[in-house]
């Protein structure tokens, strides 16, 4: 083993920008996720637990099947079931009577009333996995502003951050009276009392933040393609672009929050020109537009016997994921690390030590093994020392393990050579 230290040249800290993609598809009540499918395995419908275009939030209780739960462990039958059973999340009762509002951080399904009604020293549990995907609302416009200020409390809860972002573009304002104006049109509107669509983009699918004027939506009828947009401007103002020719191209269908993960859709125009309707948002059929984009997985959509066949979304977005990273040059000099504790290291039959009870004797005139090659058969080249370098430990400065790079394939050192290793690591 050879020792080498890191000089201050040779450490980097920096950050790697990735643009993750994701992208949604969305039909009869499910959603598909990068068009990936959905895996069983020999324990459970799905390996991740985790409906279709679902995240597993932690990965655990993969391929594990609640049914093999069993707490008698007389058996080795039943240690494997045990082995094989789903891990749940627990409490026991205590004394107090202290509980939080909500229900404790990791105990999915346990409520207060429930922690409150149990005996002291009752086991309370919860379940796993934790999932995440995109999910979407759908608020009325034909309700009184008292009302809607109640129902709308997620939408109120962005005013700020709305109004904020006004340096980008009128359309984020909360509430706007331009109506009329050849500069901005369709201005007029407050989210308060409009129609609106509001998609919500959990942070697990796209990291820092969206990439802007990445997002792209596109609502298509029986799989023809009826509309599109995308944030041209890279500004969050959702633009129809497509398809060429379509009603209300060019106009401004909704804003994206980028830092917030956020879509608020407000286009209200009948993007199949009076040639189709659906229950999107009620019993009573209407036509499809864009403040209803996505209704298959809405909180609020039509009557489940009514549901939305023949329509279908696209969701397509890139994030932003900024990953420090700790650079690091490990040079190996000429004439260094040129000698191994490896057996085949030396001839065959040599030692490199003799031990006894009482003894060790190194053996210093063990002769070094020649694996010099050359272009003729049975005849060994000029001796040379060569070792191979296979990987890189990493050391503290207490000479402690902390780190090991494997090279996918050994790397021949020769007394002549010289190399520096690029180590990467993100922190």
């Amino acid at each position: 083993m050879y020792l080498f230290k890191f000089e201050k040249s040779d450490i980097f800290h920096n950050t790697v920008k990735a643009y993750p993609k994701s992208d949604f598809f969305l039909y009869d009540r499910q959603i598909y996720y990068n068009n990936n499918v959905q895996v069983s395995g020999a324990l459970s419908s799905s390996i991740l637990g985790v409906p279709s275009g679902y995240i597993s939030l932690y990965e655990l209780n993969i391929d594990r099947s609640s049914s093999y739960y069993t707490t008698d462990l007389s058996s080795l039958d039943n240690h494997k079931k045990a082995e094989q059973s789903t891990i749940y999340p627990f409490i026991y009762k205590s004394s107090e009577r202290q509980f939080y509002r909500r229900p404790y951080p990791g105990i999915k399904g346990l409520s207060t009333g429930s922690f409150i009604a149990a005996a002291g020293g009752k086991q309370l549990s919860g379940s796993y996995p934790f999932s995440s995907s995109i999910s979407k609302l759908y608020f009325h416009g034909d309700y009184g502003t008292h009302a809607l200020s109640q129902s709308r409390s997620k939408i109120i809860a962005l005013e700020n951050t709305l109004n904020y972002y006004q340096k980008w573009s009128p359309h984020f304002a909360f509430s706007s009276s331009l109506f009329g104006s050849n500069l901005w049109p369709g201005c007029s509107r407050s989210y308060l009392s409009s129609s609106l669509g509001l998609i919500n983009i959990p942070a697990i699918f796209y990291g820092s933040s969206m990439r802007k004027g990445s997002v792209n939506l596109k609502y298509y009828i029986s799989g023809t393609l009826i509309g599109e947009l995308q944030d041209e401007r890279r500004n969050g103002e959702l633009i129809q672009v497509g398809p060429v020719g379509s009603p209300q191209s060019a106009s401004i269908a909704g804003v994206v929050l980028y830092n917030e993960g956020f879509i608020l859709l407000t286009g209200s125009w009948d993007l199949s020109e009076g040639q189709h309707k659906e229950a999107y948002t009620g019993s009573i059929p209407s036509a499809p537009s864009w403040d209803n984009f996505g209704q298959t997985i809405s909180g609020s959509p039509g009557p489940l016997s009514v549901e939305t066949h023949s329509s279908s979304y696209g969701l397509y977005f890139e994030g932003v994921e900024k990953i420090p990273t700790l650079t690091m040059l490990a040079h190996l000099k000429k004439g260094a690390a040129n000698f191994t504790n490896n057996p085949t290291f030396v001839k065959y039959g040599e030692k490199y030590y003799t031990s006894g009870s009482k003894t060790f004797y190194e053996n210093s005139n063990a002769q070094i093994k020649n694996i010099v090659k050359t272009d003729y058969s049975d005849v060994t080249g000029s001796f040379e020392k060569i070792t191979y370098v296979s990987r890189i430990n990493l050391y503290d400065e207490n000479k402690n393990l902390i780190g090991i790079a494997k090279l996918a394939n050994p790397v021949r050192n020769r007394e002549q050579d010289e190399f520096s290793f690029k180590l990467k690591l993100d922190i």
